[in-house]
């Protein structure tokens, strides 16, 4: 028989059972509808165009039509089954439905008047068509990613997980937001590499995200005005290059293709934020850069002049300096040909970095330049101050929070500043039928804490999988 219950949670797939409609004398008939939700859409349109473009399309709530009968064989019986169903048609709730081995769970709103209606309906009647409004989409029980938890290296250059891990096969048929435990972080497990940081995440869910680096190593670019590469351990590839002021003047100090190497891809498409790894060999020196792009170093667009950071007494770096927004391609994109549909592979032909010394007698070095996803959902957020586990969480009402937990994920320790939607459509969502690459820049902090870029962070993966169309197994 099947399996219609309101229940206390979604935590696994047999939580608690608030009232069962199958049992307690009640009974859920064979007509029932599931049907999907309606859309909301708008359109417009006009003289210079045949036909109308929708400009707007959202999922309207789901409305749960289920037959009930009342099958006790006493009218204190019968009250009493009433009763409990009104009272759990009264306030917000969560159905279970269950046809085959795993169950699906619909988040129903509370609807007093309604209650009451069943109320006086059942006293007349055995038997009743409930119609319950419910969030659009059904919810699985909670999934643990595969491969999780992944140990994501600040490395860009490292073999495993270089800035970003990869999330696939994902369960139901619409993106549903992740949920990520911090588990352990730093070079040697401790949280503390977490503790106050402002870090950057965002994901990339079109083509094949492998198809492409996120990343230009600046020693791989053509240096020019007083630029040199240098080997270097502790820096990404094991290698950097160094600026010196001998032109003191705004220039181009490196440049080269974006993707690096100059292969142009359907998944370089889109709009990044551009960060620069850099080290000030004198802390106090002002030193100002830029990034432009384009056909040539001179034919390009500049973005603004940034300021890098003046930090605490001997804190020279690295850190990650934001460089702003780059389009890939720059200009109007027609994205396919014609009426084709398949999309056209494209790339930066020169992305250039800018520096100059404003005050001071010390050199710039400069590790990497990293594009970081700005299309698709990403959020800059600030991780609390306790030394502890914590969780960055897509699936709030809010939209997203970021929070301290115990490492049973029963009790919140500390929330974190409000965290700063940064283009997109905010905490990291998963897109089924993709695989999702989610990016993950440790520290973006504008003031300049420092971040060895050996560090790791590792993060359990979880999600909840929603469904638009159910339909009996």
């Amino acid at each position: 028989m099947a399996t219609w219950a309101f229940v206390a949670d979604m935590a696994s797939a047999t939580p608690a059972v608030l009232l069962d409609l199958n049992q307690a004398g009640l009974r859920v008939g064979l007509d029932w509808n599931l049907s999907p939700p309606q859309y909301d859409k708008s359109r417009v349109g006009g003289p210079l165009r045949h036909g109308q473009q929708v400009t707007r399309s959202f999922a309207g709530n789901r409305v749960l039509s289920i037959p009930l009968e009342i099958t006790q064989a006493t009218s204190d019986a019968s009250a009493q089954a009433i009763e409990n169903l009104s009272r759990q048609l009264a306030v917000d709730n969560i159905l279970k439905v269950q046809f085959g081995t795993n169950p699906v769970f619909f988040r129903t709103f509370a609807d007093p008047e309604f209650a009451a209606s069943v109320r006086g309906i059942l006293t007349q009647n055995t038997s009743i068509k409930l119609e319950i409004e419910a969030e659009p989409f059904a919810y699985g029980p909670r999934v643990t990613v595969t491969g999780s938890p992944f140990t994501v290296s600040n490395n860009p250059a490292a073999g495993t997980n270089p800035c970003a891990f990869d999330i696939a096969s994902v369960l139901g048929d619409v993106p549903t937001p992740l949920l990520l435990v911090a588990t352990s972080t730093g070079a040697s497990g401790a949280p503390s590499g977490l503790v106050n940081r402002w870090a950057h995440f965002a994901t990339r869910s079109r083509g094949t995200p492998s198809g492409y680096s996120n990343v230009i190593q600046a020693e791989s670019m053509t240096l020019a005005n007083s630029t040199a590469s240098v080997a270097d351990a502790a820096m990404s590839n094991g290698n950097r290059i160094t600026i010196t002021p001998g032109v003191t003047a705004m220039s181009v100090r490196a440049s080269g293709p974006f993707p690096s190497g100059g292969v142009s891809t359907i998944e370089a498409r889109g709009l990044y934020r551009v960060y620069a790894r850099i080290v000030k060999t004198i802390y106090t020196d002002t030193w100002d850069v830029q990034l432009k792009y384009g056909t040539s170093t001179t034919d390009c667009v500049a973005n603004d002049v940034v300021r890098t950071p003046v930090p605490a007494p001997g804190n020279n770096g690295p850190w990650m300096v934001d460089l702003g927004f780059m389009p890939v391609p720059a200009y109007s994109d027609p994205v396919s040909l014609g009426y084709s549909g398949v999309s056209m592979k494209v790339q930066m032909p020169v992305v250039s970095f800018w520096a100059q010394r404003v005050a001071g007698t010390g050199n710039m070095h400069v590790d990497f330049l990293y594009f970081t996803p700005a299309d698709e959902s990403t959020v800059i957020c600030r991780f609390p101050n306790t030394d502890t586990t914590y969780a960055v969480d897509g699936t709030t009402d809010a939209g997203g929070s970021v929070y301290a937990v115990t490492t049973a994920l029963d009790e919140i320790l500390t929330t974190a500043s409000p965290p700063q939607v940064v283009g997109g459509g905010g905490f990291p969502e998963l897109v089924p039928g993709r695989t999702n690459r989610i990016h993950f820049l440790r520290n973006v902090d504008p003031n300049g804490t420092v971040d060895a870029v050996f560090d790791t962070t590792t993060f359990a993966a979880y999600y909840w999988p929603r469904w638009r169309e159910f339909t009996r197994p």
